[in-house]
């Protein structure tokens, strides 16, 4: 004091025992699906406590949690607020690619489908339907076909392929008859449409020109090879009238 006497004490200043945490997560299983999961322990400390989320839940634990970030406010019976930080993460989407040959003759199966799979779970399994569970495929028609893989997780996806195929091989023909009996004027000529062009045309005997001229009577028989090698044949009657008796 004023006078230079002095006295001492000791003060202790206490603080309430800090809340300890006990928590657990699960992650998303499937890529996009909302299976994560965080529960939240505490003890000790000054309860009760309140809980605040980031996304504004107010519950300790957590259910159908997509993958992100939650962060998790706790506040005691004081007002001392304490905060724990959450990472839900997911496996990678699955993802399928494929590669496709078309039909190279219109109604023929010479299709193929090859697909590649990423990302979710090693080993795939794969289905068609109809009992095919290859993940390639073979001697198809023209049409659509839909792969389902799932993964080691029972995670599923679906990818869509089409094969088509080239428009069907025709031949119109225009057929002019033998006009007197024995003459030799009769002609077929041919007009073809689809496939794929040039065309290639074989008669037998070495004939290979698309229209035949100064024709007898008989049966004429043609094969027409469009540029992919599909063939289309077809054949033709060549007549005459009767001859004239006097």
């Amino acid at each position: 004091d004023n006078t230079g006497c002095s006295a001492s004490t000791t003060i202790n200043v206490s603080q309430p025992t800090a809340p300890t945490f006990s928590t657990s997560f699960t992650n998303v299983t499937c890529n996009g699906a909302n299976t994560g999961t965080i529960n939240v322990g505490v003890s000790g400390g000054n309860g009760p406590f309140s809980y605040l989320w980031n996304d504004g839940a107010t519950t300790a634990n957590r259910t159908s949690l997509v993958a992100g970030n939650y962060s998790l406010t706790t506040t005691d019976n004081n007002a001392c607020t304490y905060q724990n930080n959450f990472t839900i993460s997911q496996q990678t989407a699955i993802n399928i690619t494929s590669t496709v040959t078309n039909v190279v003759c219109n109604g023929g199966n010479t299709g193929t489908i090859t697909t590649t799979t990423t990302g979710g779970t090693a080993p795939f399994s794969y289905n068609w339907g109809g009992g095919v569970t290859t993940p390639n495929r073979t001697n198809l028609t023209a049409g659509t076909y839909t792969l389902t893989v799932t993964d080691n997780n029972s995670c599923t996806t679906s990818h869509t392929a089409s094969i088509v195929q080239s428009s069907t091989l025709s031949i119109v023909a225009t057929v002019n008859l033998v006009t007197c009996s024995g003459g030799n004027n009769g002609n077929i000529s041919l007009a073809v449409s689809g496939g794929s062009t040039p065309y290639t045309f074989n008669w037998g005997g070495g004939i290979t020109t698309q229209n035949l001229t100064n024709l007898t009577i008989g049966t004429y028989a043609v094969t027409v090879t469009d540029n992919a090698g599909c063939t289309f044949s077809d054949s033709y009657i060549i007549t005459q009238p009767s001859a004239i008796t006097a």
